[in-house]
């Protein structure tokens, strides 16, 4: 398992997570303060670093992203 920085806010919340799952494939997962999972790569990648730049990628979306909040 490795750690990566991905920078910005989010680190101060969460850690990424980047491992190989059983059937041999790279996923990253985000993990809060608390060490529960708050997401996760929801797929394999072929190499770390596709994982690792997906995960980068959602972390730079994520600071532009707005949220709406519907109540059910």
């Amino acid at each position: 398992m490795h750690h990566v920085l991905l920078g910005g806010h989010l680190t101060k919340r969460v850690r990424l997570e980047i491992y190989r799952d059983g059937m041999a494939e790279w996923r990253w997962r985000l993990i809060a303060r608390n060490g529960r999972r708050v997401a996760d790569s929801g797929e394999g990648y072929g190499t770390a670093r596709k994982a690792i730049n997906a995960a980068r990628a959602l972390s730079k979306f994520a600071s532009m992203a707005w949220m709406e909040v519907t109540y059910v």
